[in-house]
């Protein structure tokens, strides 16, 4: 098969199962090998900011002339934005190869046939062996204890960004029972640092932690401080018992700050004290498409996708300087809480005006119910049929002074991305 033939394949496979168990990973790794067992491994799981986590480590890595691997999910516009060797995305021949190897080995070992996660997990271990990466940083996908990820045995350090109510069909409907699907990814005797913004979910994973005797760093809020904030970044200090450090993120995103005290703290255990230059700036130096991200001037994309993500974007929005009121330009998958994010979304009336479409994903949630939903809470929107229809004219209706935030997928965010890099 020819590139575009196995994206088409590989598109077919169901995407949200629990069908197999780790021991199928753990099987197939065996079977090509156990590439994971050539690097040194970090892994995050979370609700939100995970990717984001991830990105402020690779980037801290790469300062350090590490060779890293970096596999995160979903993607945005290029399957292979999943798979970061040095910061590059692999070839599309290497892709191919990837692929063929990955099931040339479940047909030979007669395995049933992965999931599409566990396919791309699989094919990314395997590349990342054969670059040579020394420290891959591994995103979970869906939850964490049974997240083909988890079949690494050994991490060096694992993280867990904030945690809410999402996928509850499979992960459960507290909080509680969220973060022990979540801390099923710590392991024995390896260290774990965690967002404590929430109570609950934190006593969850601290008492996981000792069971598992692994060392715990706790990042709270009232850690991380503030200091000056413009359009284009954040000067902010992170203090706690574990770490001291004042850096910047490039992004008005408020919630970043947590994200890269995460990373740092994460960091500060893999490399050691004398690595506290690489981390300040590989933090200054990272860039996260879509997530609070600036992709034409004041036209931010964001991919918050559920209430709490939404609940941040808000936040960031509002500390934003603006001389007159934002335009939001939103859609939603029909699988998540989308009437509370509409509900934190019009609480404040922080918008002039709101511009709503449908997504091109089986997942989308009818133009109609969006508006529906807007136009209970106070808004009459926009409606269009796709976001390229939306997104046009959003732009032609924003005055030079305005500012748009798109928000509400990160699909979403990927069309718009799209539609940005063929016009412009």
């Amino acid at each position: 098969m020819n590139y575009n033939e196995v994206l088409s394949y590989i598109y077919d496979i169901p995407r949200f199962t629990t069908k197999h168990g780790l021991e199928y990973s753990k099987r197939l790794l065996g079977w090509l090998g156990h590439p994971e067992e050539s690097f040194r491994v970090i892994h995050v799981a979370g609700s939100n900011g995970k990717g984001s986590v991830c990105a402020y480590l690779n980037s801290i890595l790469r300062e350090c002339k590490i060779r890293t691997g970096l596999f995160t999910s979903p993607h945005l516009n290029d399957i292979r934005e999943r798979f970061l060797v040095d910061g590059e995305m692999i070839t599309k021949e290497e892709f191919l190869e990837d692929f063929d190897d990955v099931m040339k080995a479940v047909k030979e070992n007669g395995e049933e046939h992965p999931t599409f996660f566990e396919l791309l997990f699989l094919m990314a271990a395997l590349r990342f062996k054969k670059a040579g990466t020394e420290v891959v940083v591994f995103e979970t996908g869906l939850g964490g204890r049974l997240d083909a990820t988890n079949s690494v045995a050994k991490p060096e350090v694992c993280v867990i960004t904030s945690l809410s109510l999402e996928h509850t069909e499979y992960l459960g409907n507290t909080i509680e029972e969220i973060a022990r699907e979540k801390g099923g990814i710590i392991k024995e005797n390896v260290p774990v640092v965690f967002d404590a913004s929430n109570q609950e979910a934190a006593k969850v994973l601290s008492e996981i932690s000792k069971e598992k005797h692994a060392a715990f760093y706790e990042v709270k809020p009232e850690n991380i401080k503030i200091l000056e904030t413009n359009i284009k970044g954040i000067d902010f200090s992170f203090t706690s018992k574990y770490y001291n450090l004042v850096t910047y993120v490039n992004t008005p995103a408020v919630y970043q700050t947590m994200n890269a005290s995460l990373a740092a703290v994460c960091a500060r255990l893999v490399l050691g004290e004398g690595a506290d230059k690489a981390i300040n700036d590989g933090i200054k130096k990272t860039r996260w498409q879509g997530r609070m991200e600036e992709a034409l001037p004041k036209v931010f994309i964001d991919g918050a996708h559920n209430p709490a993500g939404i609940d941040a974007f808000v936040k960031s929005v509002k500390n934003i300087p603006m001389e007159t009121k934002p335009m939001l330009l939103f859609s939603v998958v029909n699988d998540k809480d989308y009437n509370k994010m509409a509900d934190i979304l019009t609480e404040d009336k922080i918008w002039e005006s709101v511009c709503i479409c449908g997504i091109d994903d089986k997942r989308a949630l009818d133009k109609d119910i969006i508006k529906e939903m807007f136009s209970k809470r106070g808004y009459e929107p926009y409606c269009f049929e796709t976001s390229r229809e939306a997104f046009l004219f959003a732009l032609d209706k924003k005055e030079d002074n305005q500012y748009l935030f798109v928000a509400g997928s990160l699909y979403f965010a990927g069309e718009i991305k799209e539609i940005i890099n063929d016009r412009f």
